[in-house]
């Protein structure tokens, strides 16, 4: 393990930066697993900047590093103290419809198309299939992408080599190295793709012969529905196309609830998680955690009852969760 080696006190050191120097690097020395690297990583400082503020020999005061370490070591403290960080993947009913889309135009050479309202777990349904097929290619778009930044995405997500050239060169390219590859192309929040890109992924799926799924909200379904509407070409092309998800079901609350904690939960307790969550895998991973975090430090039982406190506690303002909203 890389732990640090405190050198004599330099002039740009008060006594109260050594002091935090030895805070540090006790907290390494106190767990195998924590290192040096890691606490770079933590507090966003360059491991070089790093080593040398904390063997006092940075030539400029080191004190807004110091608490910058100081302070994501506290952070997390904080997050062991909290314990289970997040949900293990689980078998949800959003997440086998995923898989059976994306495996149909996989398989089919098409276009499939998931939607669903936001928090019901299609990221996470759409990651577990990518991490689980070799050959699956995932494009996450975001709000104000336009046509050149999303195709220099699928460029480097496919691991094609495209030297500089024209758009059109490009795509020649990147179409020639995806034939009889038995590639997927899964792009998640397509809701955000400009309409270039829909006409890239249709031609890039015609000629190359590879699967497109396209995974967003309902806000994607005007773009690709109607025939004769601005991204017909793909409605025609889409071999698989389940229900808008509204909500996750209440056995996925319980299936979700039950891979979280490693102690069975009783009926009741069960019935107030999905009561509070009113169908949303997000606000059932948020309140998942406080929940947790609230018994452990006070040494309770997960209970219905705290369920319903910890709630109105720490998502009254949330608001109510309402189906259909986006």
């Amino acid at each position: 393990m890389n732990k640090e080696k405190v050198s004599p006190n330099k002039s740009a050191y008060t006594p109260e930066d050594h002091d935090k120097i030895k805070r540090i690097t006790d907290w390494l020395s106190a767990d195998d697993s924590r290192t040096a690297a890691e606490l770079s990583r933590l507090s966003a400082i360059k491991e070089g900047t790093r080593s040398s503020i904390l063997n006092a020999s940075y030539i400029s005061s080191p004190t807004k590093f110091l608490d910058r370490m100081l302070g994501a070591i506290e952070r997390q403290e904080e997050r062991d103290r909290s314990g289970k960080a997040d949900i293990p993947f689980t078998q949800t009913s959003v997440a086998l419809a995923m898989r059976a889309v994306c495996g149909r135009a996989h398989n089919d050479k098409d276009f499939g198309i998931f939607l669903g309202r936001v928090g019901t777990g299609k990221t996470t349904a759409l990651r577990e299939y990518t991490n689980n097929t070799p050959t699956a290619v995932l494009i996450e778009a975001f709000e104000g992408i336009d046509h050149s930044t999303f195709m220099d995405e699928l460029i480097d997500a496919t691991g094609v080599t495209v030297s500089r050239g024209t758009a059109a060169s490009k795509m020649a390219k990147l179409i020639n190295a995806l034939r009889a590859t038995d590639k997927v192309i899964l792009v998640d929040e397509a809701n955000w793709l400009p309409k270039r890109s829909f006409g890239a992924l249709r031609r890039i799926s015609d000629v190359a012969e590879v699967g497109v799924v396209l995974v967003g909200t309902p806000d994607l379904l005007p773009m690709v529905q109607d025939p004769n509407g601005r991204f017909g070409q793909i409605s025609s092309r889409i071999g698989f196309w389940p229900a808008v998800v509204q909500t996750i079901t209440e056995k996925d609350c319980q299936a979700l609830v039950n891979s979280y904690f490693s102690d069975p939960v009783d009926e009741a307790t069960l019935k107030a998680f999905w009561s509070c969550c009113e169908g949303s895998a997000r606000t059932l991973r948020n309140l998942l955690r406080n929940t947790y975090r609230s018994a452990s430090k006070n040494k309770t039982e997960v209970s219905a009852s705290l369920v319903k406190r910890i709630n109105t506690q720490t998502m009254a303002g949330r608001g109510g969760f309402v189906a259909g909203r986006v």
